[in-house]
């Protein structure tokens, strides 16, 4: 540090300011509160400390002019960390948090003249009355970024928006326009007359009670739009019919998302399968010309299933794909993804509202023995199940049926975390179950099971509204004799007490072909269990459970059950299951701290609890009392 001179010591700054007090102190007015004035003592006081206290804002940015080292740094380096602080460009938060970045530019006057030089700075256009014009003036020619709900904006603002869009049309590198209003999508698609040479990214998404179908015209004008833009890369529409963007500037596209909007509902299934023009042939050229794809989402707006499904068809090669997700009224879905070749690593979600599992099997199954067959495949080594679930598209209850593959360095962690989720395969056949028969879980899942190379490759199970009884458990995992975990994201507690017993059961005896002629006395001595049966999972080591209740009230309840065969199993197999894990599930606090009994006797016999304190029903009211007599 550099010494402080005597000049510039505390000592000396304290006496400097004391008498330049004192001398203003002497020339205002002294009166105590006794004395009558016109002037109060206190406003003269006031007036003074105001006059103080914006000096000593001069001070202090003078002070920091003096000791950060930022203001010391050129003004392209200081522009570089404005645009850092900005972040990514998020529409849909800009009414809740706007622009919250703007605080940088307002600490001192070099860094708001430095902001405002920036025009690109100022490219981030949110739909938002206090924001536009000012953005849009200081972003002078720069591209423009810009996204918004339109919803609130009705009727006058929007008018001024579309009209500001369209004379900047030539700049806009990305547009994210989200409405329940149609005519705002017909007015904005009228107004691509030409295309734009800097445009990157269009999503236009429409949500409300019915599917938007556009008018043929606003059809070609879009095409139009798009093919006349040569860099555009990206392409979402959401609610806006059947369009399908096949155009000259395909082979630059790396994500198309088509999908029939969340305002879809069943009863609309057939009139949106009726508006469907394309082809299956011309679907599958159309991606064709689109090798740089890496995302593809087509969500119930596919054609129906060619009658001639059995013809052969050339393949087509996206080779890199990394997210693919496809939903069909019918077994689209699975016969497009038959067709497809990408890699192995890619996370795929295939869907279908089909009333046939064994028709579908004829697609799928075929494409995902090639799939985990793959030496340059992840490890798949996990498999869901669901069953009942609710979807967004629908508002029945679907049953679906489901496995999902994945190299999972933390099992089940991924549901999440899209962002975070390995490299999956999930196939899925969705039946209303009101309307059409189905088979039984185990028949469904057997054949799934066989696709892995061997049983023991199945090391994580995720149940998730699944009911199977102990026998179904049985037949579906009986040889799988690795799996490692299993995590149940349901409330069937029969179900879960069910496995729970499973795991300290008997095996199934097995009877030795050889002896088939013996008397019943010999055939009995005969009986053999083989050693790797001799308990149901024996390399299990954690189980999960999401959302059920483990209070001990009941005979039968899962605590009971769950505390007892984890012991019994000990006793057994000599080795513990290592965790237990209890997320979002109703927990009496006092249970869970004597998990292990008294003085911790159990401590090396029973699981470690992984529990989130979430106790649920079991919470104690404010004030000490109970639930009951709150009530």
């Amino acid at each position: 540090m550099f010494p402080m001179s005597r000049e510039l010591s505390p000592d000396s700054a304290e006496s400097y300011w004391a008498d330049a007090f004192s001398k203003r102190a002497v020339q205002l007015p002294s009166r105590n509160a006794l004395e009558k004035s016109s002037v109060p003592g206190g406003a003269v006081w006031d007036v003074e400390i105001q006059a103080l206290s914006r000096q000593l804002l001069k001070a202090k940015s003078r002070r920091n002019h003096a000791v950060a080292h930022i203001y010391a740094l050129p003004p392209e380096i200081l522009s570089r960390i404005f645009h850092l602080t900005r972040g990514p460009f998020y529409p849909q938060f800009y009414r809740r948090e706007p622009c919250r970045w703007i605080r940088v530019t307002h600490i001192c006057r070099h860094f708001r003249s430095i902001a405002l030089a920036d025009a690109s700075l100022w490219s981030d256009l949110p739909m938002d009355a206090r924001l536009w014009d000012v953005f849009l003036s200081r972003s002078r020619a720069a591209p423009l970024n810009i996204g918004g709900n339109c919803d609130s904006l009705i009727p006058s603002p929007i008018q001024r928006y579309l009209s500001d869009i369209t004379r900047n049309l030539s700049r806009i590198r990305s547009l994210d326009i989200y409405t329940e209003h149609p005519y705002i999508v017909e007015t904005l698609i009228s107004k691509f007359i030409t295309g734009s040479p800097e445009i990157i990214g269009l999503k236009l998404t429409f949500v409300g009670s019915h599917i938007f179908f556009g008018p043929t015209s606003n059809e070609d004008t879009l095409l139009r739009f798009i093919s006349s833009s040569p860099k555009i890369k990206e392409i979402k529409l959401s609610g806006l019919g059947t369009l399908y963007p096949w155009a000259a500037q395909a082979n630059t596209l790396t994500t198309l998302a088509l999908d029939a909007g969340v305002g879809y509902r069943s009863p609309t299934s057939r009139q949106l399968m009726r508006a469907i023009s394309s082809t299956f042939d011309e679907v599958l050229e159309g991606l064709r010309a689109m090798p740089s794809l890496e995302t593809l989402t087509i969500l119930h707006v596919l054609p129906t299933l060619p009658i001639d499904s059995r013809t052969i068809r050339h393949p087509v090669s996206l080779p890199h794909l990394h997210r693919l997700s496809l939903t069909s009224f019918d077994g689209c879905s699975a016969y497009l993804w038959q067709m497809l070749i990408y890699p192995s690593h890619c996370c795929t979600d295939i869907a279908s509202l089909s009333s046939s599992w064994t028709a579908l099997q004829q697609y799928f199954l075929p494409k995902l023995r090639t799939i985990i067959a793959n030496k340059e495949a992840p490890n798949f080594d996990s498999m869901e199940i669901c069953t009942i679930q609710k979807l967004d598209f629908n508002t029945g209850l679907l049953r679906r049926f489901s496995v999902s593959c994945g190299g999972i360095h933390q099992p089940l962690d991924f549901y999440c975390r899209e962002e975070l989720e390995p490299s999956i395969t999930r196939v899925s056949a969705l039946h209303e179950e009101a309307a059409h028969p189905i088979p039984s879980e185990a028949d469904i899942f057997t054949p799934l099971v066989a696709l892995f190379p061997s049983p023991i490759a199945i090391r994580h199970v995720y149940i998730s509204d699944f009911t199977p009884t102990a026998d179904e458990f049985r037949a579906i995992y009986g040889n799988a004799t690795e799996v490692e975990s299993i995590h149940f994201n349901s409330t069937a507690q029969d179900m879960i007490v069910d496995f729970l017993h499973l795991l300290v059961a008997e095996p199934p005896i097995v009877h030795d072909p050889s002896t088939a002629n013996l008397s019943n006395e010999a055939s009995a001595a005969a009986q053999v269990v083989p050693s790797n049966a001799a308990i149901f999972w024996p390399s299990l080591s954690s189980i999960g459970f999401y959302g059920i209740d483990v209070g001990p009230d009941a005979p039968e309840s899962i605590w009971h059950v769950m505390r007892e065969t984890m012991r019994l199993r000990f006793v057994i197999t000599g080795r513990r299951i290592q965790t237990i894990q209890l997320q979002e599930c109703d927990v009496p606090p006092d249970v869970y701290y004597e998990w292990y009994g008294k003085d911790n006797v159990l401590k090396y016999v029973l699981p470690e609890l992984d529990w989130d304190f979430v106790v649920g029903n079991y919470r104690i009211p404010s004030g000490g009392e109970s639930e009951e007599e709150s009530e």
